[in-house]
């Protein structure tokens, strides 16, 4: 009976952390919302309206760089590629070009995507997992700047919560109906998040053809699932490929000159991927720690701020010392399937770390900031995720 007790209170108590996570969540954004701006809100918006205006469907997103708004509207190269620009008109329409209704629709279906990882959390990994995981996503400071940035939608950092998923469920070849679907929409997935940044062809799309060349016994066993989802991201790049035809493919020229001239080495931030389940925020680190510092400490308030930010560090640290320990322990086997499957996808993570750093500095990117990485944003919670699972059987779990 005490037994019994004790379970269900643990169980409220974890569902507590959920609901409340979700709350703070909304109401944080609320708050944040109606104040929500970027340094480049009019240039983004102004592309946006371009196509609207027109009532043609976008074949590229947005600037490579910022430029002159209307002077340099048709020389500066663009992502290839309209999904950007597609989401940012479907929320003005929908809104009836009600700008704070447009906000509004952008944060919900960004919290709808966040909702279906963390109820995917539950089925697949538990309550305890999914309980404490609720938190360290929803009250993070990256996804909070997303989901209440209409003006600029992230919707690489939003739909890399796809991506996990789809990785976890090929990953795992518990379910080859699960597998096979996962197969055929990766790429598609990847390649929306690549029409959100560019930065994305050089982070988390080569760091999946390297794993599918890494384990190619597994890869040419679903092969012509993988075929069919490149060809139907292929058929997402098709009025971007119709577009350039027609223009002489004058954005690709523009796009692939780019880079010429840069002979220095690159160093991809991917710093990035160890602090994005931290409280630093990156918009501070523009120029190293000191921005951190001196924002933290800005307010007498924010000293707070500053604690918990040594604390997120330390433990994104220790998860992340305890999963390169086993990753590299050859000898060491799963305890279960779960376990399992998270130290697959740990792996990932570390190939995705080289390989971001391979591309960047091989087709000379730019370092860039902290956001190029989005693409990786929920993978980069592999550490923390093995450190639950691995802790969950010393609770109520299986």
């Amino acid at each position: 009976m005490l037994d019994f007790l004790k379970i269900n209170s643990i169980r409220i108590i974890l569902l507590f952390i959920i609901i409340f996570s979700f709350i703070f969540n909304i109401v944080l954004s609320f708050h944040i919302i109606p104040i929500r701006s970027t340094y480049d809100d009019f240039q983004h918006f102004y592309d946006m309206y371009r196509w609207y205006d027109k009532k043609e469907l976008p074949a590229t997103g947005t600037r490579f760089n910022l430029s002159d708004t209307i002077e340099d509207e048709f020389i500066t190269p663009r992502v290839p590629g309209g999904a950007y620009y597609i989401y940012y008109i479907l929320c003005y329409k929908l809104s009836n070009e009600n700008l704070f209704a447009a906000k509004i629709i952008n944060y919900f279906f960004s919290l709808l995507i966040i909702s279906l990882f963390i109820f995917w959390l539950y089925k697949r990994l538990g309550l305890f997992v999914c309980s404490l995981m609720s938190p360290l996503i929803l009250l993070n400071g990256y996804l909070v700047k997303a989901m209440t940035n209409f003006w600029n939608p992230n919707i690489s950092l939003i739909f890399s919560f796809i991506f996990f998923i789809l990785l976890y469920e090929y990953i795992d070849k518990k379910s080859n109906k699960k597998t096979v679907i996962s197969s055929i929409f990766i790429f598609p997935v990847l390649a929306i998040i690549a029409q959100g940044h560019f930065a994305s062809f050089f982070s988390v799309i080569p760091s999946m053809i390297f794993y599918l060349i890494v384990t190619y016994k597994n890869t040419i066993k679903y092969l012509k699932y993988w075929i069919l989802g490149i060809f139907l991201s292929f058929l997402l790049y098709l009025p971007y490929l119709i577009s350039e035809i027609n223009n002489s493919f004058i954005n690709t020229k523009s796009m692939m000159s780019k880079g010429y001239g840069v002979s220095r080495i690159i160093v991809a931030k991917v710093q990035a991927l160890f602090l994005f389940p931290t409280n630093e925020m990156s918009s501070h680190y523009l120029q190293g720690l000191k921005n951190i510092i001196e924002f933290w400490t800005s307010s007498p308030s924010y000293i707070y701020g500053l604690i918990f930010l040594v604390l997120s560090i330390i433990f994104s640290l220790y998860c992340l010392i305890n999963m390169l320990y086993y990753v590299f322990n050859f000898k060491y086997k799963a305890k279960t399937s779960y376990e399992g499957t998270i130290l697959e996808l740990s792996r990932f993570f570390i190939l995705s770390v080289f390989s971001t750093l391979l591309c960047f500095n091989t087709f000379k990117f730019g370092e860039g900031y902290f956001h190029y990485l989005y693409g990786l944003f929920s993978v980069s919670y592999s550490p923390i995720i093995l450190f639950f699972v691995q802790k969950r059987e010393l609770y109520f779990e299986q």
